[in-house]
């Protein structure tokens, strides 16, 4: 549903381009802050895909300025859960190990490393990410520390997804192929990462 809103911003914003580029700063500028919004209310959901803006992020804008935008909007969607979670406290702390037990296995094999648990588990979605950030917020962590990770983390996937956007108006470019290989092997190393790691897990029982 929220490809909608940018589709009709790609109708009424593009004058037979792929992109903002040219256009009025103003109209610009008002699709950047719709699309900052939809980062906001994506950062409270943590079922939606953040690939589907970072996607539209690419088609609609000028790849420097959609880079710029979705590691923005990345920074949101760290950002939100984290501050939730620390003004949430200890009892989400419970609740979120109830749920998901292996963040605290994770970090007991971790304690303190939360620059690198914030970039591996951006970079292999073993556990959604917005709750990590939440629990992280709910243990506090410290804020840039976890901020700085999960932006390093992050960003492969959304560098592959910014150049699958800037080109999925032409399928079957160069440019489309290289961003679906990229995409396709950050999901391979991903699922590399996640195997070692249990692997890991299973040999320290």
């Amino acid at each position: 549903m929220l490809l909608v809103p940018f589709s009709v911003l790609a109708v009424h914003l593009q004058p037979g381009k792929d992109n903002l580029v040219g256009l009025d700063p103003n109209a610009a500028l008002l699709a950047a802050g719709f699309l900052l919004l939809l980062y906001l209310a994506k950062s409270l959901s943590v079922a939606f895909p953040i690939i589907v803006l970072q996607v539209a992020a690419g088609h609609l804008f000028a790849p420097a300025a959609a880079l710029a935008l979705n590691v923005l909007g990345l920074a949101v969607d760290l950002t939100v859960p984290f501050w939730i979670g620390r003004f949430s406290g200890s009892g989400l702390t419970t609740r979120l190990l109830a749920r998901y037990p292996r963040l605290d296995g994770l970090l007991e094999s971790q304690e303190g490393h939360y620059l690198f648990l914030s970039f591996f588990l951006r970079v292999i979605y073993l556990l959604p990410g917005d709750i990590v950030s939440m629990y992280f917020g709910s243990v506090r962590g410290p804020y840039l520390t976890c901020l700085l990770g999960g932006l390093l983390g992050g960003l492969p996937s959304l560098l592959a997804a910014t150049l699958l956007g800037a080109s999925v108006s032409q399928p079957g470019s160069p440019a489309f192929w290289l961003a679906l290989g990229i995409t396709a092997g950050v999901s391979v190393l991903s699922l590399l990462g996640y195997l070692l790691w249990q692997k890991r897990q299973k040999n320290k029982i």
